[in-house]
């Protein structure tokens, strides 16, 4: 290397002898490479032994030592005495908690709406069952149940109406049927008399004349029948429509006598009557107040016999 690339770069310097061998301080001191690797392995290795070693020897002490020294053990007897047995009472008593509860208890409700009119009873009190207990007003439903038996009596009057123009239809018929009979009866005789004058006519007894009256006779007497017949089906169609209406009237009658049943069942709801026999308890309405069917009226408790409910576990 020349003098000009030294003074260019001043990092390359040259090697010392110490550098160049650094095992020859090793080598002077009389320690070669492969004792130094000994000594650094050889410590760790002596204190993991150590620790191995006690670990080694707790398990022994505390868990392999006590099990052997227990299975060589054998179980000593041990001497009781014996007694004869004894009878004795023995008493155990426990305290449960209890509810005492009654067997009938209601709540009573209306089945209607309206305004209370009367309260027969007070908190308290014994009824009887079916003893009245409330009273809500009812003028407007017997007011309606009274439209509704009105409505019933005029059914029952069409009915009877419309029987009547039965009756009376088939009484016309009847009149119109021996009518008819007296125009049959007619007819067969203008018929005879026209055979009887044909005949008298051919004989030459009879003239063209008295001959065409016979005729027109038999004409009117059939033109007359007919009229009768045509009657008589008219008088028909007008029964039948007649007991039409009967049945009609019948049914409105039916369906009346149900509106009147059914109010008069209604008119019932009104008076609150006990189910059952108790003892009344909280009553929350007053006289005046308006009820529906869900507004709570009164508590019934029956009160004679209870049930005891007891949680045992």
């Amino acid at each position: 290397m020349s003098g000009n690339e030294t003074q260019q770069n001043p990092t390359l310097q040259p090697l010392s002898e110490d550098e160049v061998n650094p095992h020859q301080d090793l080598e002077s001191e009389g320690v070669t490479p492969q004792k130094s690797r000994f000594r650094r392995f050889l410590v760790p290795a002596i204190i993991g032994l150590v620790l191995l070693g006690g670990v080694g020897w707790i398990v022994f002490s505390r868990i392999l030592m006590p099990l052997m020294m227990f299975s060589q053990m054998k179980p000593q007897a041990t001497r009781v005495q014996l007694g004869n047995p004894k009878t004795s009472t023995i008493e155990d008593s426990s305290d449960y908690p209890a509810n005492l509860d009654s067997r009938q208890s209601i709540t009573l409700q209306p089945r209607v709406a309206g305004q209370v009119s009367a309260i027969y009873v007070k908190a308290g009190d014994r009824v009887e069952a079916g003893q009245p207990i409330l009273q809500i007003d009812a003028a407007e439903q017997r007011a309606q149940v009274a439209s509704r038996t009105a409505a019933v009596e005029t059914a029952a009057a069409e009915i009877d109406s419309a029987q009547a123009d039965v009756d009376n239809a088939i009484d016309n018929l009847k009149s119109l049927q021996a009518r008819r009979a007296s125009a049959q009866a007619n007819v067969q005789l203008n018929q005879r008399e026209y055979e009887r004058y044909q005949r008298l006519y051919k004989e030459g007894a009879e003239s063209q004349q008295i001959l065409d009256q016979k005729l027109n006779a038999i004409q009117t007497a059939q033109a007359t029948l007919q009229q009768v017949d045509a009657d008589i089906r008219a008088q028909q169609s007008a029964i039948a429509r007649a007991k039409s209406q009967v049945v009609r009237n019948r049914r409105v009658l039916q369906q009346a006598q149900a509106n009147v049943s059914e109010g008069q069942a209604q008119l019932g709801y009104y008076t609150i009557n006990a189910p059952f026999t108790g003892t009344v308890g909280d009553i929350p309405v007053k006289e005046g107040d308006f009820v529906n069917t869900s507004t709570q009226m009164l508590t019934l408790t029956q009160n004679r016999q209870f049930e005891v409910q007891i949680a045992i576990p």
